[in-house]
């Protein structure tokens, strides 16, 4: 099998067709959620677009995709025939714990007394990769104090690992996220409620909403609407859209 990767500035079109054209292979997709989302439309579409194009010519392409932000995909993504598993990697077992370590170490290079009850003591509430991060701290450290000689990973190289990747992990789940910024549309909507709540709520919008019966009422949503764009403009000129590329994209709008 050929195995293809690619992150989130890899175009996942083109990956999926190269995995096609050099198949069987397995194309690995990380942080799948900075591509399948709603705020890009056209984006989504063409991905969902080389799914089924690819299944349709029956091409022996196994895509692997992660993420840590489910509610992000687009529902299309989860219809049968896109994705036809899904498995969340929580926290490790004790036994997992022990069997990541066995797998990962040598056995001639794993002390046989090495306590894995007191290392799980430590590490409970890791996930696989946090296991493996203090493996790899353990095995340089082994080979460190071995200068050269035979390399044994014990309970205490184990320990000290943990107990350093252990301060990273409770920076981890004691960080709050920031608020994933606006899309572009959900921008220029917030600036649309924001400019029609300040004219409908201003003095002269009130006195017209009153006078509307014996003036017209044409008179009044014409003052409604100019208010309205004028409103739009002037948050669009104080404001940056962005798009997912870091660019600014206020300037491509023409308020209608």
């Amino acid at each position: 099998h050929t195995w293809l990767e690619g992150g989130p500035s890899v175009n996942m079109t083109d990956l999926m067709r190269i995995g096609a054209l050099y198949g069987p292979s397995v194309v690995g997709a990380e942080d799948i959620d900075n591509v399948a989302n709603t705020s890009d439309a056209q984006e989504v579409s063409q991905l969902l677009e080389a799914f089924d194009g690819i299944a349709a010519k029956g091409a022996d392409v196994k895509l692997v995709m992660t993420t840590n932000y489910m509610d992000r995909i687009t529902p299309g993504m989860f219809r049968p025939g896109r994705i036809d598993t899904w498995l969340e990697i929580g926290p490790s077992h004790r036994p997992t714990m022990e069997r990541i370590i066995r797998a990962n170490i040598a056995e001639a290079e794993l002390s046989p007394d090495v306590d894995f009850d007191a290392l799980w003591d430590v590490i409970e509430g890791f996930t696989p990769a946090y296991i493996h991060e203090v493996l790899n701290k353990a095995i340089i450290g082994a080979v460190v104090l071995s200068r050269g000689g035979t390399i044994t990973v014990t309970t205490e190289d184990l320990l000290a690992a943990a107990n350093v990747v252990k301060a990273q992990w409770k920076l981890q789940q004691e960080a709050v996220e920031p608020p994933k910024p606006p899309t572009l549309d959900q921008a220029f909507r917030a600036l649309q409620v924001d400019a029609a709540q300040a004219v409908l709520h201003s003095p002269e919008s009130q006195v017209l909403l009153l006078e509307s019966a014996s003036n017209g009422v044409q008179a009044n949503l014409n003052y409604i609407e100019a208010k309205t764009r004028s409103g739009i403009e002037d948050g669009l000129n104080a404001a940056a859209l962005y798009d997912k590329y870091g660019e600014d994209k206020k300037g491509q709008i023409v308020v209608e």
